[in-house]
């Protein structure tokens, strides 16, 4: 997965809490004692399989109240987490962080680096309502780390898209169609409807910029690979896209990874 991809899958987030570090809230202007944050996953984390690969960091805070970017309403000690992988490495292209959080576990998004599994620093910083980094009586930002080693959970399902691979422009055809191919591991392929009894066994719904270009439904297309994506149902079909593959059932119903996270795979592309 790219960080474009990711970038414009959490838009929405990003821009509500703004993209201005600046400034910073007085820890010690708020009248009591000082607000901390404490990070308590450590050691060997399994990636979850979603699209972003993302997994939990646990974390616990004090004198300090957690709510969504612009929920405070003037409340002092108030505001909420942003998450950084390896300082800014793992951050989407023109975002000022990884991923916010208004509760434990924060969601950090280690698809957006450039190696998912290996040796991370996470780390968490408390934010005010207005976006600004939370001081510390010193003039330093309230923030924890923690050292974390991701692997692989071989013992999930798992969806990968092989083509396209987002290095290069997609050539469509006339009908304004790609056949996108993919493998899957730990789980069978069958078209929807036809897994009988077999384990394990589903299919894949793809979507093309989320539900932007599925015609009113619920994917653009479904089925094994390839699988060709339509990408005339889109408003504009040339451009730049995000292609995702969701894992699904034979009943439709969503394949989640440990973490409760729809397993997918995505990728950016430029389709021509």
């Amino acid at each position: 997965m790219t960080k474009s991809s990711a970038w414009l899958a959490g838009a929405v987030l990003m821009a509500a809490c703004g993209g201005s570090t600046s400034g910073g809230g007085d820890a010690g202007s708020t009248g009591g004692a000082s607000p901390a944050i404490a990070i308590t996953t450590t050691g060997s984390l399994n990636l979850g399989n979603s699209a972003d690969r993302a997994a939990p960091i646990a974390f616990t805070i004090s004198n300090f109240t957690l709510k969504a970017p612009g929920a405070c309403a003037g409340a002092a000690a108030c505001g909420h987490v942003h998450v950084l992988i390896d300082g800014a490495a793992c951050t989407p292209v023109g975002a000022p962080y990884n991923n916010a959080a208004v509760s434990s576990p924060a969601s950090a998004k280690f698809g957006l680096c450039p190696t998912a599994t290996g040796a991370h620093t996470v780390e968490l910083q408390l934010h005010d309502d207005a976006h600004h980094p939370i001081n510390d009586a010193s003039g330093n930002v309230v923030k924890a780390d923690a050292t974390v080693t991701t692997v692989e959970n071989a013992a999930e399902p798992k969806v990968t898209i092989t083509d396209p691979t987002g290095a290069a422009p997609i050539a469509l055809d006339a009908s304004k169609k790609y056949a996108v191919k993919f493998t899957a591991s730990g789980f069978t392929l069958m078209a929807p409807g036809t897994c009988g009894t077999t384990a394990a066994c589903g299919h894949v719904h793809l979507k093309i910029d989320g539900d932007a270009c599925s015609g009113g439904g619920a994917y653009n297309a479904a089925g094994v690979s390839p699988l060709s994506a339509d990408f005339s149902k889109c408003n504009t079909a040339t451009g730049a896209h995000a292609v995702t593959l969701e894992l699904h059932n034979d009943d439709h119903s969503a394949v989640k990874d440990e973490y409760g996270q729809q397993i997918a795979s995505t990728v950016a592309v430029e389709a021509q």
